[in-house]
């Protein structure tokens, strides 16, 4: 009876898996909104009373894709903070999923996915409240990585964790939007440049002075 109870679960999460993955292709074609229960039993192959038996509206189908949004952010969340304790693989480790997660073969479709579900958060209430919930366990999972790079450098002078936090996810939010306005960009090449720039930035070459080093973060000191 367990073995028939297994397969049973298994057999419903395939379809549910089923549904999901065409309800997403068609929502990359033509939106949330702009897609039918009709459209979605023509790309998965399944009956519409089929697709009702395993989601009771469109509307469950969009919460179901915008919570694996929130799942993947939460593993990534969860991944990070396992290299708090060691700021200095922390801040690698955090580059290197992004990344993973902008740079795939995905890339581009995913983002589209994720704009409608922004569009539908102002919408949408319960969808609302589970990405902003998200957004702000990720800004704080940000903050927490650079105070403990900052504690640990003794850079307390040069940035505020919460800002940095703050230019992190914007910095975020921006890629998806450009890989969704634009793609044909190369989001490996795309993605070289931006944290070229950015590692440029967040480590400036120290500046030399009448033959003398200043230390960063305090003006006016100097050493040999």
């Amino acid at each position: 009876m367990k073995a028939d109870g297994r397969h049973r679960d298994a057999t419903a999460a395939a379809r549910r898996r089923q549904v999901l993955d065409a309800a997403t292709r068609c929502f990359r074609r033509a939106g949330f909104h702009g897609t039918s229960i009709a459209d979605i039993s023509a790309e998965s192959g399944m009956r519409p009373g089929h697709i009702y038996h395993y989601f009771d509206s469109k509307e469950t189908i969009i919460r179901a894709i915008a919570g694996e949004v929130v799942e993947r952010g939460e593993l990534e969340d969860r991944i990070i903070r396992a290299g708090i304790a060691s700021p200095s693989a922390a801040v690698p480790a955090l580059l290197n999923l992004l990344k993973e997660r902008l740079a795939g073969p995905d890339t581009t479709a995913n983002a589209v996915v994720t704009l409608e579900c922004l569009a539908e958060a102002s919408r949408n209430q319960r969808i609302g409240d589970d990405l902003r919930a998200y957004d702000a366990s990720l800004r704080t999972t940000f903050e927490d990585i650079l105070r403990a790079v900052r504690d640990k450098d003794d850079l307390g002078r040069r940035f505020d964790p919460a800002e940095g936090a703050l230019f992190m996810r914007t910095i975020l939010s921006g890629c998806v939007v450009h890989f969704a306005l634009y793609p044909e960009t190369d989001p490996a090449d795309y993605l070289a440049k931006l944290w070229a720039f950015a590692e440029t930035i967040a480590s400036p070459s120290t500046p030399v002075i009448d033959g003398r080093t200043e230390k960063a973060g305090e003006p006016g000191d100097t050493v040999p």
